[in-house]
């Protein structure tokens, strides 16, 4: 149940943020795509859960009742906050990007 609720919500997320990609608003669009981004790093996230893992670290680690097995990969993990720190200043360049045209426009 929990991995189609995370499916459904993929979709959503990349339906919304791709029918704003497309609006004429150049917000909407900075908006899509800060929702196509959190899309991918959702799927991102789905193709690194195969079962209910333990984390790599944590209470369980230190107490050795940890096997690699059940640890979960921590490469998705990796590269979903590396796409957060991109997203972010992505979406910062674009904002500034916007409010300097619109300043030179005015």
């Amino acid at each position: 149940m929990p991995n189609f609720i995370l499916m459904l919500a993929l979709f959503l997320l990349l339906s919304i943020g791709l029918r704003m990609i497309f609006e004429p608003a150049f917000l909407k669009k900075i908006i899509g795509l800060g929702l196509f981004g959190h899309a991918i790093n959702l799927s991102l996230l789905l193709s690194g859960w195969t079962k209910p893992q333990y984390p790599s670290i944590g209470r369980a680690a230190f107490l050795g009742n940890l096997s690699f097995e059940n640890s979960s990969d921590p490469l998705p993990q990796a590269l979903i906050l590396t796409a957060i720190v991109i997203g972010f200043a992505l979406t910062g360049f674009l904002i500034l990007f916007h409010l300097m045209s619109e300043r030179e426009n005015s």
